[in-house]
């Protein structure tokens, strides 16, 4: 494989860019190209200083599952992909050397700029791994993830076709309630699977994805009000003292859509 050195085309506004904000203490690199993670096989390989240690195997892998199991919520499926076609499959996992284990995923239809939480993951870990690089590869030519710590980090954006009426009221106390609104009263087995996604979304950022540079991934936060309130055909479900990227935000909204799409139909959704 192939490494750019990052300006791949100059006519390409840095904003549009996928880029994080942070510094990163390992090289990244990820496919030149538009939608390279929605192909049939896609290899994440991560590049150790040494030789591993099964503790940080371990945790490497334990990094990488809650990355492709946060995807099938949705949240990562960006503007164009509808949430309830996102996600990825893990098929496999083995040292290619003594340094290099590899992750294949097959299925693969996230957005492009998951690659920048991946990041946030295993910066959030950087010590503990003792990392020297993580490569996403589809088998073609790659390029290294730009680092500009003067702008925003990009993460996977809310879809733009969602399949509810929307409003967001931009509360800003840091505190979130989201009021969905559904075509029936809430069913036990969709609210089991609903707190799960949420679960997931949960663990995601406090194990520092949607870091909020300059603030290190590990000061991530967030507090959920107890669980899930529903009332007849209403639920509402609260967070706070959210420190996180407002992207967090954007991919709670995928959640809701792929939920309302698969499990049980959503007419609207508020955030207050």
């Amino acid at each position: 494989m192939r490494f750019g050195s990052g300006n791949v085309d100059s006519s390409i506004r840095l904003e549009f860019m996928i880029r994080t904000a942070f510094k990163l203490p390992f090289t990244a690199i990820h496919p030149i190209g538009v939608g390279y993670f929605q192909g049939e096989l896609i290899r994440i390989v991560l590049e150790f200083a040494g030789s591993p240690t099964p503790t940080q195997m371990k945790l490497a892998d334990s990094l990488l599952h809650l990355f492709c199991n946060y995807s099938a919520t949705g949240a990562l499926s960006g503007r164009e992909i509808p949430p309830q076609w996102s996600g990825v499959e893990w098929t496999k996992v083995e040292m290619r050397s003594l340094t290099e284990r590899v992750y294949e995923l097959r299925n693969c239809r996230i957005d492009d700029t998951a690659v920048v939480l991946l990041c946030d993951l295993l910066l959030r870990e950087s010590s503990s791994l003792s990392l020297a690089a993580c490569v996403v590869s589809n088998g073609g030519e790659g390029v290294k993830l730009l680092q500009e710590p003067e702008m925003w980090s990009t993460y996977p954006p809310r879809f733009e076709a969602l399949p509810f009426g929307f409003e967001d009221l931009r509360p800003e106390s840091g505190a979130y309630t989201f009021v969905l609104e559904l075509a029936e009263p809430l069913e036990s087995t969709a609210r089991q699977t609903l707190e799960s996604q949420l679960n997931l979304w949960l663990l995601c950022v406090m194990a520092g994805g949607y870091a909020l540079a300059p603030i290190e991934p590990k000061f991530n936060y967030v507090e959920p009000y107890d669980s899930i309130v529903a009332f007849q055909a209403t639920i509402e479900w609260t967070i706070f003292k959210l420190r996180a990227h407002p992207a967090a935000i954007d991919a709670l909204v995928n959640i809701f859509s792929k939920f309302g799409q698969e499990i049980q139909r959503v007419t609207r959704l508020t955030i207050e």
